[in-house]
């Protein structure tokens, strides 16, 4: 069933195409440097480095920010490609493959950016219910130096 398309029409679908495959390139590198972002984090979190930590967390909010974005944008246009090109792939599948793999890499590394986080909280935790027992700091029940000094003025003169 081959059908006629006017030069206009054929230059429309052209444009979605190449509109569309841009769009989804464009994620796809988005997905590559969340990925990045997830991996330096993840060795902040090994290295309990705070600073480093927050800066990717930052910067993870601001890709993720930009990835929602453009699958607003992207949906619109697989709608008029799908409408426009029935049947018809010319690589999208390819681009559509390799975005799905690199969410499913950035959804493990995400989950075990997670668990290293609730490891070190695990362990600040312990460290901290450690330093509040006596048995482990010398200093937990002892009084200041400066409380046992029993002449101190009760009452303060003010006037000149």
């Amino acid at each position: 069933m081959e059908e006629n398309l006017s030069n206009e029409e054929i230059e429309e679908r052209v444009a979605i195409l190449k509109r569309y495959r841009k769009m989804l390139e464009e994620q796809r590198a988005k997905f590559k440097e969340y990925l990045t972002v997830l991996e330096k984090q993840a060795q902040g979190i090994e290295e309990e480095n705070e600073d480093v930590i927050a800066a990717h967390a930052e910067l993870e909010h601001q890709i993720v920010t930009n990835i929602s974005t453009l699958h607003k944008v992207t949906l619109p246009l697989e709608k008029l490609y799908k409408e426009s090109h029935p049947g018809e792939d010319a690589h999208i599948p390819e681009l559509k493959a390799d975005l799905q793999n690199l969410r499913d890499e950035v959804l493990k590394q995400n989950e075990k950016n997670r668990e290293l986080l609730k490891t070190k909280i695990v362990e600040v935790r312990n460290q901290i219910k450690r330093i509040q027992n006596p048995k482990f700091n010398p200093y937990a029940n002892s009084r200041s130096v400066y409380s046992q000094n029993s002449a101190t003025a009760s009452i303060i003169d003010v006037e000149m």
